[in-house]
Order: C-alpha cells, then structure tokens, then sequence
C-alpha cells in the first residue's frame, strides 16, 4: 500500500508538470516509464522516452533515492 501511495504521489506531481508517465510496481519495487500509454511488454518499455528517464533517475540518485535503471 506504500509504495502504491509512493507511484501515485509522483505520478500526480509529473502530470502536473504536464508530462505523462505510467508508474508500475511489484512489492515495494518501483519505476516509471515516461510514456502515455500502459506498459505491459518490453516493446512498449522501448518506446517510452528513455532521455526523460535518465534524467528523472540522475535527479532521484542526487537526493539519495535508488531506483531501479
């Protein structure tokens, strides 16, 4: 339930920057996927704006949160 509370809170915060992100979990693993679309298979995982992410992944590394790459 906390990490659905955690991909919900950024989810919300990246749409109101105007930006569309699917956010997936399985426990307390998370990651977002910077697409408009669901993510249900590697080809869509492909097709989503992989720059975006590095960025938002470098963003999180420099306030102390891992995620996976």
């Amino acid at each position: 339930a906390a990490t659905t509370q955690i991909v919900e809170g950024l989810r919300a915060k990246i749409a109101a920057a105007g930006v569309k992100a699917v956010g997936q979990h399985l426990g307390t693993m998370f990651t977002l996927f910077f697409t408009d679309g669901p993510v249900r298979c590697f080809a869509d995982a492909k097709a989503s704006d992989h720059e975006r992410f590095a960025r938002f992944h470098a963003a999180m590394l420099d306030h102390g949160v891992y995620l996976p790459p």
